[in-house]
Formats: C-alpha cells, structure tokens, sequence
C-alpha cells in the first residue's frame, strides 16, 4: 500500500514507510507495542496508528436513519498485514450469542456465583442496588417516534428475512445491528413484541425471579434520549415488582448543556456533574431491609 502512495510519502518526507494492517482480532494495543518498540530500538522514526470507529458512526447514522457509505480501497495491500492467532470466538459460543465481551460478564458472573456456592437467589440478594442509565423495554410501542418508525419493517420484515436466507441475522451487510445467531435475534424479536418485554415474553419463572428482587433501583431518564422513552424505562423497572424503585428524569438543562442523548451520559463533559451524580447514587446503597415497593 505504501508504494502506492509514494509521491504523496515523499512529499512529507516519509521516504520507505510501510504499511501495516491489523485485521479483526489483533488487539488495539498490538499496534501500540509495537509501534512503541520499533521507536524505541531506532527501526523507525515516526509511526502513524489510526483506527477504526468501532462501529460507532454506523450505529448512529442507523438511529438517526441516515444511510452511510464506506470508502473502499481497491488495486491495493498493506506491505504488512497482522491476523489474530486464535479465532475470536468458538462454534458453541457464537451458537449462543456470546461474541462480544459484555456479553460473557453475566456468564462469569454466574460462574463465580457457582463457585462460591450461593444459589441463584441468595447471590441477587447481596445486589446492594441497581441504578441504570437510559435504559428501559425495548418494546416497539414503547420506542421513541424517530424509531418506532422503522421499527416494524425490523422485526417482521428485515430479521425474519435474513434469518430465512441466512440461517442468522447478517446485519454487518444491511447495516442493521450487526451480526446476530439465528436463536438470539429472534428470542429478541419476541422480547421486542411483548407489553412487558423479556419478563414477559420468557413467562412465569423469569417474572418470579424479578419479583424476587428487594434492592433498590433508581433508574435514570434522560428527558432528549432519542431512542429511549420514559414509558419505556418505567415498564423496565416495574418487571422488579417488590423493590424499592425511583425514576428519576434528567433534562440537558440541569447540567448546563444543550443535549445529553441517549449515548451522552458517559462523556467527559459531564464528569463533574451526571458522573457525581452516579457515583453519589451508588454510595448511597448499603446493607438494605424492607421488602415494599412503592
């Protein structure tokens, strides 16, 4: 790829740069290392590391209905491409939707669990508190209008299409989502099309283990979240129906900005005042009694 470019790499003086190309798998910080240890040792100079989005510009062009184009690289190849050694996820991992770390965190957490000998139960009740953060049902007549608009062609359209032809939900081609096993998105779908969403689309013995729940939960809405309505975060707290529990709405104008969204909470920006509000928040929670909802 470098030889490619070589007027452009002499014009700035880059005369016998390289390229080189990490492939999905090959951790952010193997580029970091080695760019670091090749400076280091006087095999190179100056080293450029870019990166990628992490599929952040097409989620929000997606929620914001927009439709967007990559650049595509043609007639060309890194002088040097690194692939991951092992493969990111197994067959049986990918069958059960685990492909992403956040999804193995309630997996390990299960497994701890297990390993310390506490039933199901008793480990939900050492939960000191819970607060959650623009979240709430993802049932469709509970969605936000800009979503609820193209909701529907979603879920009876685009997934049990792409399932049918697929045999999953290729959603990295179409944009949408991203890839998804068959049983996942549709499990999904059938959560999405419930009043009272997974509690109630997964029947009796999941809304009893709601029910069981004493901590108390503090749910903040924010009033601009274009995705996420106060509906919708309430159904979503009312499925813990003997906890304690407190919605508490947020409007931009209360930290002196013009919007927070449904992604802004955890901007720098907002350290000083939404991030001290949760850490005051989860302070809060200690030994807890009582087993009366509001």
């Amino acid at each position: 790829m470098a030889q490619q470019i070589e007027p452009e790499l002499q014009r700035v003086g880059a005369r016998g740069a390289r390229s080189v190309l990490a492939e999905i798998g090959v951790l952010q910080q193997t580029l970091l290392n080695d760019a670091c240890t090749a400076i280091a040792s006087g095999k190179e100079d100056i080293a450029l590391v870019t990166g990628g989005d992490a599929k952040y510009r097409s989620v929000r062009a997606q929620h914001a209905g927009l439709e967007i184009h990559s650049t595509s690289q043609t007639g060309v190849q890194p002088d040097v491409t690194l692939t991951p050694s092992e493969p990111l996820w197994s067959e049986v991992e990918a069958a059960r939707g685990l492909m992403m770390p956040a999804q193995f965190f309630s997996v390990m957490e299960s497994a701890i669990r297990y390993d310390g000998g506490l039933s199901v139960d008793a480990h939900r009740d050492r939960i000191a508190g819970l607060v959650s953060v623009a979240a709430g049902s993802g049932y469709w007549r509970d969605n936000a209008p800009q979503l609820k608009r193209i909701v529907l062609y979603f879920w009876h359209v685009l997934v049990p299409v792409g399932v049918a032809i697929a045999g999953y939900f290729p959603g990295k081609r179409i944009g949408k989502v991203g890839d998804l096993p068959r049983g996942v998105v549709l499990q999904w779908r059938r959560w999405c099309m419930h009043p009272r969403y997974h509690v109630g689309a997964e029947g009796e013995a999941v809304r009893q283990r709601f029910a069981g729940a004493r901590f108390p939960i503090v749910a903040l809405s924010i009033t601009d979240d274009e995705l996420m309505t106060e509906r919708g975060t309430r159904v979503l707290i009312d499925c813990f129906e003997n906890a304690p529990r407190q919605l508490q709405r947020i409007a931009p104008a209360d930290v002196g900005a013009q919007r927070i969204g449904h992604f802004g909470f955890f901007r720098r920006q907002f350290e000083s005042t939404l991030w001290r509000r949760l850490e005051n928040l989860l302070a809060g929670f200690g030994p807890h009694a009582g087993t009366t909802a509001p």
